[in-house]
């Protein structure tokens, strides 16, 4: 285990990151000093059993660096600043966070000027009462989007289309105002009874069985499947006052790592439905396509934006300025777990 002694503070790299390095802003304040992200990328580098790992440390560690120091100053500069700008200076801070950490995974990044597109498209040109949320984004087969899903092990495919309404949907935090926007639920609130602590029991609307036209049986079967383990059974009973009751073999819901299962900031567990795609998008990937569109709305059409953003009678105001607050305030935090992340390449 190698110690970093900074004054009178000293940061252990082991195997338990999350608990030991500061909370996530002190991270990125931590990784913007050389010496100290040096050792970091020497600890990842050898963690991936890369050849030659302390000479990758000491070329990767100047571009390193300035992709946090950069990152963090778009961040702040976003925080301070108006509507007019802000996913523009988000979703480049956003590309250099994303940049840094990719570096942790390919020494050799950028292998080419190919991986330096974004890998994604909009229309530039909007459609006569365009709304925010019917835009769709595309996939494209290079670029820095790709390239973030294959490193967290997502596969993507060239050409497909996912709508702003469905990436919006799968973000915990915003679904009580996509609830109220859009009357749908996509993702179900979860409670924990753990009144038997050996098993607690999840607890979910039954409604959810409705949204994917499944019994309860056939719901916990599919819930299984996704994991390749049985990880949830059903409770006796398994219904009760319009809710599915779901007994978890795992000792606390803390413990439970299901891709179905998604928690908010706040903490508040919601469950999946799993009627459009085989798993939700992971947050990291649905916020930076997210803000890509967002920034290409206010890039190339300022009026557009205006009218959106600026202008009180819009009813998807409210939930773009809950989306431009979640980026802002979260996505630090999800990339420093990501940076934390002990898994390898």
């Amino acid at each position: 285990m190698e110690t970093i002694e900074v004054t009178s503070v000293e940061i252990h790299f082991d195997a338990n990151l999350q608990t030991r390095f500061p909370n996530p802003p002190s991270l990125f304040v931590c990784l913007k000093n050389e010496e100290l992200a040096r050792k970091f990328l020497l600890r990842k580098y050898k963690q991936a059993n890369f050849q030659e790992p302390e000479r990758l440390s000491y070329k990767n560690v100047q571009s390193f660096t300035a992709y946090i120091r950069q990152a963090l100053s778009l961040f702040h500069t976003a925080l301070l600043g108006e509507r007019w700008s802000q996913p523009l200076l988000l979703y480049y801070g956003m590309m250099n966070f994303i940049k840094a950490w990719i570096l942790t995974k390919k020494p050799c990044y950028p292998e080419s000027t190919t991986v330096l597109r974004h890998g994604l498209s909009t229309r530039k040109r909007k459609k006569g009462q365009f709304r925010f949320s019917e835009d769709e984004i595309r996939i494209q087969k290079e670029g820095l989007f790709p390239l973030l899903a294959a490193q967290m092990g997502v596969p993507v495919q060239a050409g497909d289309t996912l709508s702003v309404r469905e990436l919006l949907g799968l973000l915990p935090d915003l679904q009580p105002v996509y609830q109220l926007i859009f009357d749908q639920c996509t993702l179900f609130p979860v409670r924990w009874n753990l009144s038997t602590p050996s098993s607690p029991c999840l607890i979910v609307s039954e409604k959810i069985l409705d949204e994917c036209y499944l019994t309860s049986s056939a719901f916990v079967e599919k819930l299984n499947q996704q994991v390749k383990q049985t990880l949830f059974s059903l409770a006796t009973p398994s219904i009760r006052k319009g809710k599915l009751y779901l007994a978890c073999s795992l000792p606390a819901p803390e413990l439970v790592r299901h891709p179905w299962l998604l928690v908010n900031k706040k903490g508040d567990y919601y469950l999946y439905a799993g009627n459009n795609r085989p798993e939700p998008v992971p947050e990291v990937m649905c916020l930076f396509m997210l803000c890509f569109s967002m920034s290409m709305l206010c890039r190339y059409d300022p009026p557009l934006w205006e009218e959106i953003m600026l202008q009180p009678v819009h009813q998807e105001q409210l939930m773009l300025e809950q989306l431009i607050n979640l980026i802002a305030r979260g996505f630090p935090d999800s990339m420093a777990s990501l940076f934390l992340s002990s898994g390898e390449s």
